[in-house]
């Protein structure tokens, strides 16, 4: 007789075979005609999910043990709400709901749960100045996504030989594998060019420029540094702008004005699809009329 699989591996094969890596998220909402196509598209994704729904049956072993997860569904809404009672952010909620509700193949309202409203200033991400220790200790790689831009993974992944400067002399990165698997080519901030170039140059061809990036590195703070240094860079004089051309912030970030084509080139860069994004997570500066 055979043995019954664990429910956290259970769980783990449910949502592997869920995976679509390599296929276009994009082209599958056309060809599917739905704006939720089934399947993970992109591994950080698949890994966020594997990590909620394993903390779900973390918790589903202590209040509800069931043989197996086909069963747990019914104590999703009871998980929000235990979730939710203990001050998880609204973002983090919605999270979890979603990669349950993957994991179910369903929505997340179909939980019976009303999820928190998740407000930019709600947001706590990378706020706060970066450990001066651990930024003295790899000043290197710091000094690098502050120039570039670039996520954690795609630093870890980084060859020498995708630096390179274009026909205008400008330096850039090719980066191979980014956001949902798509690559895209990143502009290094001028003020970091010849150090950055430097860096290629006595880097391993045969190796990549940098060891593993530490965990407790705030990048996306560096991020955010580029993201701001770039859009100041881009920004065009507001008063000749016509409002279509702004983007207006609102709610706790009334009154604040941007000009949306600079804000669309940072979207670029990042690999990012909306501005909307850079808006709410990147630019923290506020902006002048």
């Amino acid at each position: 007789m055979s043995k019954r699989k664990n429910i956290k591996k259970e769980t783990v094969e449910k949502l592997k075979q869920e995976t679509r890596f390599g296929e276009s998220k994009k082209e599958a909402r056309i060809k599917e005609n739905t704006r939720y196509p089934e399947g993970i598209f992109a591994h950080e994704t698949q890994n966020t999910y594997t990590k909620q729904c394993l903390a779900f049956c973390s918790w589903l072993e202590e209040n509800h043990p069931v043989r197996s997860i086909k069963y747990a569904q019914q104590y999703v809404g009871e998980y929000l709400k235990d979730c939710m009672a203990k001050n998880h952010k609204p973002a983090t909620i919605h999270t979890k709901a979603c990669a349950l509700a993957k994991l179910y193949k369903c929505h997340s309202y179909d939980f019976g749960v009303v999820l928190p409203k998740r407000t930019r200033a709600s947001i706590t991400r990378s706020r706060t100045v970066p450990d001066k220790r651990v930024e003295e200790k790899n000043e290197h790689i710091v000094y690098f996504i502050r120039g570039t831009g670039l996520r954690k993974h795609e630093v870890e992944r980084l060859s020498c030989m995708d630096v390179f400067r274009d026909s205008e002399n400008k330096l850039k990165i090719y980066v191979a594998k980014g956001k949902g698997g798509r690559p895209r080519t990143v502009e290094v901030l001028d003020e970091y060019a010849d150090r950055i170039e430097k860096m290629a140059e006595k880097a391993n061809p045969d190796k990549p420029m940098f060891n593993k990036v530490p965990k407790n590195m705030n990048a996306h703070y560096y991020r955010a540094c580029y993201a701001q240094a770039f859009y100041d860079k881009c920004a065009r004089t507001l008063d000749t702008l016509s409002t279509k051309e702004k983007y207006y912030m609102r709610k706790d970030r009334k009154g604040d004005v941007y000009d949306r084509e600079a804000m669309r080139k940072v979207s670029e860069q990042l690999g990012h699809c909306r501005i909307s994004v850079i808006a709410g997570h990147y630019l923290y500066t506020a902006k002048e009329t």
